[in-house]
């Protein structure tokens, strides 16, 4: 059944055959190399397929999916949050008592109960460890679910106890369901329709068509309707005793559920003819009570295949998930769609598309924080925590953001990916990420194409990249000015802005001269230590297509690293590269898969993610890299793509993010002395440095520029807000740096700014205090 095709490989379902080949190779071939390894975080992986779905009243919805995720929406789907789950078993099906109890089954034999409306769940101890497709209780005490090798199974008292039934078939049984308490049906591979008039104590074998697979039911009064792979519905008039093959057109493979929505309207739902379905996703919808069909379009994007399970209200409002994480509504028995915001958090496809990718974070505290993206086309979406990231509420952008920034009164700034801008737009947030705004600066005319790699050094100055020219603001993003880098007909790739006289940008262009004709393009990386007037060429490479420099991270003006290679999912291998002269000289690390981010969270600890699952971890500066698994790594989990990294400063706690996927792990102790960071969204040094600027340390070291005498220090929040006065002690001198002490003892755990305030200036530098 498609709905198992999923890539887990704990239990074993069916599998289209032109897939079951490929699988089998990627496994083997992936087993070879892959060395497991221990390490010292705790992983745990959010967001996946979706195989389940109920309405607990008119505006609470429960899904369920892969890795033991449920979540659940209390506004009818527009925004969603996690359960905390005792298991890590893929959940297939669930069942709703009432507003408050609720019943899950999964893969391995697992079951279990909620009292709470799905907020927290208990395990049910199972006599069996086979896959449990579907469940299904004609009555509030007794029930039935059926899975892997003709597994049927029955309670009498609400799902605490199970018995195990003979089905007498060994065919995976897919969807149960009951006319009432002693007549029902269950459906499966190979053709197999069981039924039972005895309240399941036999079940007769209906005479089917062995090749077909028939994957879900709905009953209505003496009404039964199953659907199946590659052939219309089946229809019955007679509880079950006789089929028939029933009429439709504009498509009908591969069908996966189906649900009777009142008033003689039936909707099935499944993996459509693709290929066809230029306009998106298709269903299926009967008006006179499942006899005929007829084909619509939903408006749904394409890419959303295939669809697993619909549930309807009170109120005619039904809900859709599928695969990848797909969740939509319709508010109209089924005449229009839309797309829920959640989207697509999840891909296992072996060459995921680039529809719903995480690009970007921000953290505000020990337990708030914020990762943007969204799909190619359309609005964007927003993640946001304020549990350490446990758990996710989701919002929309107006458009998907690919980096952040944090400007005056702690406005969240994104800058907007894949769009064509003509004089430029910002996505901004005033409320750490929840809601979302447009804002159009002042850019004196200039026109660009899509912007890459915002940051800002404080709240005031700020920096982008767009074409062949580096933007700058010194008044928090209000307008915008323009420096141009030495490119032949090029566009930068990537900017870092290590301080407001020390820039590295690296370019794709068309090569030029002598390379014209013999070279795809030529990538070269710059630096300017003079603000942008001179530009000095330090690298540069030829004819090899979308290998590129990029994904800077820098210490200081002389230690940084960087990445080349592909980029995006590709297993082929790239390197990390390393300097400590300022670009003079590079040493070089491989590691196996592309390189999407590189990030230090102190002074020797850092990550690189990216394609193939990748997530390498030093520990020494970068001198070594050894790579990390998320637990438990299966061999399809190669398809994961890591886009970027984000410690929740003040806590223990780190995410990865990337296409459709967010891994959090969680540091047995604090991630403690950063020295020379600042800002966290890719600037390295503010005005002020605080050394070191995260850490447990109740003292820290602060470095400010200039000679002026310094009249006071203040801590305000993320937001701007003021949070105390700090005394001024021990001042001195470092170089050109006047240096003093701060005393934070007193300061709660959390990212703070210092400003510091002499005569006729004022400087800005970034602390975060862990507890």
């Amino acid at each position: 059944m498609m709905r198992h095709e999923s890539g887990y490989p704990t239990y074993s379902v069916p599998i289209q055959k032109h897939r079951l080949l490929w699988e089998i190779i990627l496994s083997v071939f992936v087993l070879m190399w892959i060395p497991y390894s221990t390490f010292a975080q705790k992983w745990q992986q959010v967001g996946t397929d979706r195989f389940g779905v109920k309405w607990l009243n008119d505006h609470t919805i429960l899904t369920v999916g892969g890795y033991g995720i449920v979540m659940s929406s209390q506004d009818a789907g527009k925004t969603w949050v996690y359960s905390s789950m005792p298991t890590r078993e893929t959940l297939l099906d669930i069942h709703c008592f009432d507003e408050l109890h609720c019943i899950a089954v999964g893969s391995s034999g697992s079951c279990l109960l909620s009292s709470d409306g799905g907020v927290s769940w208990s395990n049910i101890s199972m006599p069996t460890s086979q896959t449990l497709s579907a469940i299904d209780f004609p009555t509030r005490s007794k029930g039935w679910a059926v899975g892997e090798d003709g597994a049927i199974l029955n309670t009498t008292d609400g799902g605490m106890n199970w018995t195990i039934m003979t089905s007498g078939s060994s065919s995976y049984l897919f969807d149960v369901k009951f006319f009432d308490s002693l007549t029902g049906l269950a459906v499966g591979e190979k053709g197999v329709i069981l039924r039972t008039e005895n309240g399941g104590r036999s079940w007769e074998k209906l005479l089917t068509n062995v090749l077909n697979s028939y994957t879900g039911i709905d009953c209505k009064g003496d009404t039964g309707i199953i659907v199946q792979y590659e052939a219309a519905p089946l229809y019955s008039s007679d509880r079950g005793k006789t089929w028939n093959l029933t009429e439709t057109t504009g498509g009908n493979t591969d069908l996966e559920a189906v649900r009777f929505l009142g008033n003689g309207r039936v909707i099935a739902v499944g993996n459509l003819p693709r290929l066809t379905d230029t306009f998106g996703v298709r269903i299926i919808i009967s008006t006179d009570g499942g006899k005929r069909w007829q084909g619509i379009q939903t408006g749904l994007p394409a890419s959303w295949y295939p669809l697993n399970a619909l549930d309807i209200n009170s109120r005619g409002e039904i809900v859709v998930v599928g695969e990848h994480g797909s969740i939509a509504n319709s508010p109209d028995n089924g005449k229009t769609w839309k797309v829920s915001t959640y989207s697509r958090l999840r891909d296992y496809s072996n060459a995921p598309d680039y529809n719903v990718r995480l690009y970007s974070a921000f953290s505000f505290s020990p337990s708030i924080g914020v990762i943007v993206g969204g799909p190619a086309l359309g609005p964007g979406i927003a993640l946001q925590t304020t549990d350490n990231g446990l758990t996710w509420q989701t919002s929309s952008t107006p458009l998907p953001i690919n980096s952040l920034g944090i400007a005056q009164g702690g406005e969240v700034v994104g800058m907007p990916e894949n769009q064509q801008f003509h004089g430029g737009m910002f996505i901004t947030s005033s409320d750490q990420g929840k809601s979302w705004n447009t804002k159009h600066p002042e850019f004196f005319g200039k026109e660009y194409n899509q912007g890459v790699s915002l940051q800002f050094l404080n709240s005031n100055d700020g920096y982008f990249a767009a074409d062949s020219l580096v933007f700058y603001t010194n008044n928090g993003g209000n307008s915008w000015q323009w420096i141009e880098v030495p490119a032949y007909r090029g566009n930068i790739s990537e900017l870092s802005v290590i301080d407001h006289q020390d820039f590295w940008v690296s370019v794709t262009a068309i090569p030029e001269g002598p390379h014209l004709l013999d070279s795809t393009f030529v990538n070269r990386l710059y630096r300017t230590t003079d603000g942008g007037l001179e530009w000095k060429q330090l690298r540069e490479s030829y004819g090899r297509p979308y290998r590129t420099y990029g994904n800077f991270y820098f210490h200081n003006r002389s230690e940084g690293w960087m990445s080349y290679g592909l980029g995006g999912w590709s297993a082929q291998a790239s390197y990390i590269l390393h300097t400590s002269n300022g670009g003079e000289t590079w040493d070089s690390v491989e590691v196996p898969g592309t390189v999407n981010s590189i990030h230090f969270f102190s002074d020797s600890l850092g990550y690189a993610v990216g394609g193939n699952a990748l997530i390498m971890k030093t520990t020494d500066r970068g001198k070594t890299w050894n790579r990390e698994y998320p637990w438990p790594y299966q061999a399809s989990d190669t398809s994961m793509v890591f886009i970027g990294s984000t410690l929740l400063p003040g806590s223990r706690t780190m995410i990865v993010f990337g296409n459709g996927i967010l891994v959090r792990g969680e540091f047995a102790t604090p991630v403690t002395s950063v020295p020379n960071e600042g800002e966290h969204n890719g600037g390295n040094n503010a005005d002020v440095r605080v050394v070191p600027t995260i850490s447990t340390n109740d003292r820290r070291r602060v470095e400010v520029p200039g000679s002026t005498v310094i009249r006071s220090i203040i801590l305000r929040d993320i937001l701007g807000r003021m949070v105390q006065t700090i005394p001024i002690e021990n001042v001195g001198w470092s170089g050109e740096y006047q240096t003093l002490e701060l005393n934070v003892a007193d300061v709660a755990a959390g990212v703070y700014e210092v400003v510091v305030s002499s005569d006729n200036t004022q400087s800005v530098g970034r602390l975060v205090v862990v507890k």
